[in-house]
């Protein structure tokens, strides 16, 4: 039995949804960063000294990384729900008295 499969199917959605949240987050930070880089440096021109150019790009990489972890989190998310139906592993709201 793989990481994946281990686990109730609550437990199974919960990290899946978890995986695919992280990313959005990831993807946010990173193109909130290298926006702010790219301005700074067209701001700066050919002054900007070396290390923003270091910023720029390594921001520019996490976004990459970030639009991978969120296209491979969804296609966790989606052969879940394809394998288990959609409802699988959600928990209904537990009604009071």
């Amino acid at each position: 039995m793989s990481d994946e499969e281990s686990g109730s199917l609550i437990q199974q959605r919960m990290r899946f949804d978890r995986a695919r949240t992280a990313a959005i987050w990831t993807l946010i930070g990173a193109v909130f960063l290298a926006l702010s880089s790219v301005w700074t440096l067209m701001s700066e021109g050919a002054d900007a000294p070396w290390w923003r150019w270091g910023a720029a790009i390594t921001f520019l990489v996490l976004t990459v990384y970030g639009v991978i972890r969120l296209v491979s989190a969804v296609g966790s998310l989606r052969r879940f729900t394809a394998e288990h139906g959609p409802d699988a592993g959600r928990q209904k709201p537990v009604d009071r008295p």
